[in-house]
């Protein structure tokens, strides 16, 4: 992806997604619908959600290669098998599984393990732009709304059945009582978007690295400077760390 040369593009801490309730305490919102769609109103968050979904394919495709360059067999029938397990879970569990079945060097085994830790990480913001509801609000014409599911249809249905029993019944103890809340609604702003971005690229470059060290000896590279190099970078030396505690 071409980098901008602005300096937003260089930042790597984000102030952080904020909840709606704490952005915006008052201001009414839109979740998406066939009428109000939020990435016509923010072209540019919509783009930038997409180049996180493509960085993420990406990734997905360098790991899914080091899964079946672990299993050393045909790779066709390694990659339809491990394309069977649907959930992510399933396929780091697997992963997982692979790393310490296959790799010896405890070295190598424990950076794969923490790469893969970072790799879960970094999954967060593609999940909720994937499968959780987008939305606007107004009052942060800067923002998109990211909408937990789960929470929204509960909010949703409760909203709903107050409003039939106050048709049925317009009396003081049937009062809607305002909106639905605004829990697990989500504003995310370009900065952060950016920022996972970095993030997934920065974990492609850690897993590509890793990648690197298991075919150091067919092109005849200096795995155990590569391998140290890879311990040492602070993200894996952090999560090496965590995991020796």
């Amino acid at each position: 992806m071409r980098r901008s040369t602005s300096s937003s593009w260089r930042r790597l801490v984000s102030v952080m997604p904020q909840p709606l309730s704490t952005a915006a305490p008052n201001a009414g919102y839109s979740l998406a619908n066939s009428w109000d769609n939020p990435s016509e109103a923010n072209p540019r968050l919509a783009l930038l959600a997409l180049t996180v979904i493509s960085q993420w394919s990406l990734l997905e495709n360098l790991v899914n290669s080091i899964f079946i360059k672990l299993l050393g067999v045909n790779p066709k029938p390694a990659a339809a098998i491990y394309a069977t397990i649907r959930s992510q879970a399933g396929q780091r569990d697997a992963f997982q599984s692979i790393v310490r079945q296959f790799i010896d060097d405890e070295g190598l085994r424990d950076v794969l393990l923490a790469c893969l830790e970072l790799f879960k990480r970094s999954s967060k913001l593609r999940n909720r732009i994937a499968h959780w509801v987008w939305g606007s609000c107004l009052s942060i014409p800067d923002g998109l709304l990211l909408a937990d599911p789960d929470l929204l249809t509960a909010e949703t249905v409760d909203w709903q059945d107050k409003v039939q029993k106050f048709i049925q019944n317009p009396s003081p103890q049937h009062g809607l009582g305002g909106m639905p809340t605004k829990e697990g609604i989500w504003v995310y702003k370009e900065q952060d978007f950016i920022d996972g971005i970095q993030k997934i690229q920065r974990t492609s470059g850690l897993l590509g690295m890793a990648r690197a060290i298991m075919d150091s000896k067919i092109h005849n590279l200096p795995y155990a400077q590569l391998l140290t190099q890879l311990s040492n970078e602070p993200e894996v030396r952090q999560e090496l760390d965590r995991r020796s505690k």
